[in-house]
């Protein structure tokens, strides 16, 4: 084994000491740097097309190499402190009224918890999930990762669709209860 620089005999002298085991978690951990990397790059290409190249030139010479930290701000910009507050003012008082008829009109409140049990356990459960990592897979994933992981993309679809099954079927189940 012949090696040009001293970082390069210790990385070896310390990778051959320390066995196949810490040499697997060596390459899993440079792995997921390397996917940080290929996402704080996307994001930052993403964000930076409406500035200027001389900006643009600037802000990566200030980054340097810490790209996860960027990738790590946009994703706390996702939170629902970036909501449109008339979006959420509207939607909060839509579901408070909806609970308030629902709370006139209907006699048997029993029925009302099945519809919501239907709704809230099916999202719970299948729909939110799949939904969320498809997205997360689409959005922030890179190539490598995209290809390593292909059957889960596949395994997030089928549980979707298992949901919708179950949505249907509980559904069905609580139309019956009102009927009799």
């Amino acid at each position: 084994m012949e090696y040009t620089d001293t970082k390069g005999i210790e990385d070896g002298v310390k990778r051959e000491t320390m066995g196949m085991k810490s040499l697997r978690s060596d390459q899993n951990r440079d792995d997921l740097k390397i996917d940080a990397e290929d996402i704080a790059r996307k994001n930052l290409e993403k964000s930076t097309k409406s500035i200027t190249p001389k900006d643009k030139a600037q802000i990566e010479k200030d980054l340097g190499g810490d790209l996860a930290s960027v990738a790590g701000e946009h994703l706390n910009q996702l939170a629902y402190k970036s909501m449109n507050p008339a979006i959420y003012v509207v939607t909060t008082i839509g579901l408070y009224a909806v609970e308030i008829y629902l709370a006139i009109v209907v006699n048997d409140i029993g029925n009302v918890f099945g519809f919501i049990g239907t709704i809230a356990g099916t999202s719970l459960s299948f729909f939110i999930p799949s939904v969320l990592f498809c997205q997360g897979i689409k959005l922030f994933a890179s190539e490598r990762f995209k290809k390593r992981n292909s059957g889960l993309y596949t395994v997030s679809i089928v549980n979707f669709v298992i949901g919708i099954f179950f949505f249907g079927l509980f559904l069905y189940s609580n139309i019956l209860s009102l009927q009799g």
